[in-house]
C-alpha cells in the first residue's frame, strides 16, 4: 500500500469526486461558461471535497489542453498544478496563518499578471480563521479584483465569515458524503491498493466517519497498516472504541428491562474492554434510529442519550457520567407513559408549556364534565363545564375563557395588576386542565 493514502487518493478530476454531484456540476458548468465569477467560496462539512475541487479548479484554469471539459492530467500546467510548484497558483491555510501580514504577503503579487497561466489563483482553506485585521485587507482586493485574478476561498464555517464578504462570493454547498458512495468508494480504494476487508467491516469505518470522505479513508489506512492489510470487524470495532453489536443489544435491553445491576456490569466489562464512552451513547442512538416502530419512551431515552453526549464530551469522567445517564435512561421504562408524560411537561419552559396544554385542552373530549376549586398563588381558581347554563348565567358577569368551545375556565380571584402573577397563575390553571384530560 502507498504511503498517505487521503492524498494518494484525491480525485484528479471533477468526475471522481465522490458525493458532491449537484456542486461539481454547478462548478464545472460556471469554469466552462466562464461565469464563476473572480471570487469562489466553498463551504461545507470538514473532509467532504472543499480543497480537492479548490485544487481542480487551479488544476482547469491551468491546464493547457483540456479533454472533455476536463484537466488533461498530463501538461505541464496540470503537473505543477499536482505537485503544488506552479508559478500562478498560490495556497494559504488561514487556520496557521491569520494575521494580517500574511494576508498583504499573499496579495501583495495580485497587482502583477499570470505567468503562465490565464489567470493568478489564490487558494485560502479555513479562510473563517482569519483575524479581523487580515479579513479587512482581503475585503479590499475583493472589492475590485482585476480580471486576471481567481479567488477560491473554503470554509467549515460559514456564520463566521462576514457578509461582505459572502456577497460577494460564487457560493457552493457541499453535503455530507451519503454512506453508499462512501461504501462503494471505501470498497474499491481497498481492491486498489491491496487490503483484505470485509463489507461489514467498510460498513462500520464508514459510520464512524459521519460523513466525511477524508476521515474515513485515514481510518482504513490505519487499519490496514495495524493489521498489515487483513482488516476484521472485532479488531477495528477494538481499534476505533466500538462495541460490538451483542453487546449493544445487551445494553439495550438492560435499559428497557430496568435492568440497573446487569446494566452496570456490562457496562464496566465494555469499557474494560476498549470501548470508548463517547461511542457507546452513539451506537444506542443509531440502533435506535434503526427501528421499526418506535414508541414514546424510545423517543425520550433517544433524546435522553442525545443531551447526554454534550454532557460526555466535556466531562473528565466519562465512564462514570456514562454509568449516572444509562442508569437514568433504564428508569424510563419503568414509569407509566403518564407519569413520563407529567415529568416531561414540567421541564420545558412556561411559554412552550402553555402552547402545548392549548394544544391539550383543545382535543379535551365532549364527556369531561367536572368542577374542581384549586388554590393558586393564593387565587382562588375554578375549572367549570359550560354545559352547566346555570352556573355559567351566574358567573357570566366575572368573565369566562372558552377552550375548545367545551370547558369554561374562570378566575374568581382579585384582579392583581402584577402581569407575573398573572401569567402564573394562567400556566397553572392550563396545567391543572391537561392533568384532568389525561386522567380521565
Amino acid at each position: 500500500m502507498k504511503s498517505n493514502l487521503p492524498r494518494q487518493a484525491r480525485p484528479r478530476k471533477f468526475q471522481n469526486v465522490i458525493g458532491q454531484d449537484l456542486a461539481v456540476k454547478l462548478l464545472h458548468n460556471g469554469l466552462k461558461r466562464n461565469l464563476l465569477g473572480n471570487v469562489c467560496l466553498l463551504h461545507g462539512p470538514a473532509g467532504v471535497g472543499k480543497t480537492t475541487l479548490a485544487r481542480l479548479i487551479a488544476q482547469w484554469i491551468c491546464c493547457e489542453k483540456h479533454v472533455d471539459d476536463e484537466p488533461c492530467g498530463e501538461c505541464k500546467g496540470c503537473v505543477d498544478c499536482m505537485n503544488g510548484t506552479h508559478p500562478d497558483v498560490f495556497e494559504l491555510d488561514g487556520a496557521s496563518n491569520t494575521s494580517v501580514d500574511s494576508i498583504r504577503t499573499l496579495l501583495d503579487g495580485s497587482i502583477y499578471k499570470p505567468v503562465v497561466a490565464n489567470k493568478r489563483v489564490y487558494i485560502i482553506d479555513e479562510v473563517h480563521m482569519l483575524s479581523r485585521s487580515a479579513i479587512s485587507a482581503l475585503l479590499k482586493t475583493l472589492e475590485e479584483p482585476n480580471d486576471y485574478i481567481q479567488f477560491v476561498l473554503a470554509t467549515t464555517d460559514l456564520d463566521k465569515i462576514p457578509k461582505t464578504i459572502i456577497s460577494r462570493c460564487f457560493r457552493i454547498s457541499l453535503d455530507s458524503i451519503n454512506k453508499d458512495s462512501m461504501q462503494s468508494h471505501m470498497t474499491n480504494l481497498a481492491d486498489q491498493y491491496g487490503i483484505n476487508i470485509s463489507a461489514s467491516a467498510i460498513k462500520i469505518i464508514t459510520l464512524s466517519s459521519y460523513g466525511s470522505m477524508r476521515q474515513a479513508i485515514a481510518v482504513l489506512e490505519q487499519a490496514a497498516l495495524l493489521f498489515d492489510n487483513k482488516v476484521n470487524d472485532k479488531d477495528l470495532q477494538k481499534m476505533l472504541g466500538l462495541t460490538s453489536d451483542d453487546n449493544l443489544q445487551n445494553i439495550i435491553k438492560c435499559i428497557k428491562e430496568n435492568n440497573q445491576l446487569s446494566l452496570k456490569q456490562l457496562i464496566k466489562q465494555i469499557i474494560s474492554e476498549g470501548s470508548d464512552a463517547l461511542n457507546i451513547i452513539r451506537q444506542i442512538l443509531f440502533e435506535l434510529r434503526q427501528l421499526g416502530n418506535v414508541s414514546e419512551k424510545d423517543i425520550a431515552l433517544g433524546y435522553m442519550l442525545a443531551q447526554s453526549s454534550v454532557e460526555l464530551h466535556q466531562s473528565p469522567y466519562p465512564e462514570e457520567i456514562l454509568d449516572l445517564h444509562l442508569a437514568k435512561a433504564a428508569m424510563i421504562y419503568a414509569i407509566s407513559p403518564d407519569s413520563m408524560r407529567d415529568t416531561q411537561m414540567h421541564t420545558v419552559s412556561s411559554n412552550a408549556y402553555s402552547k402545548s396544554i392549548d394544544i391539550q385542552v383543545n382535543a379535551m373530549p365532549n364527556e369531561l364534565k367536572m368542577n374542581k376549586d384549586v388554590n393558586v398563588d393564593n387565587k382562588n381558581v375554578e375549572l367549570n363545564n359550560t354545559k352547566s347554563d346555570s352556573s355559567a348565567d351566574a358567573k357570566s358577569d366575572k368573565g369566562k375563557d372558552n377552550i375548545g368551545n367545551k370547558d369554561n375556565i374562570e378566575n374568581k380571584g382579585s384582579n392583581d395588576k402584577n402581569s407575573n402573577d398573572k401569567d402564573s397563575a394562567d400556566v397553572s390553571l392550563r396545567k391543572l386542565a391537561y392533568d384532568m384530560f389525561n386522567k380521565n
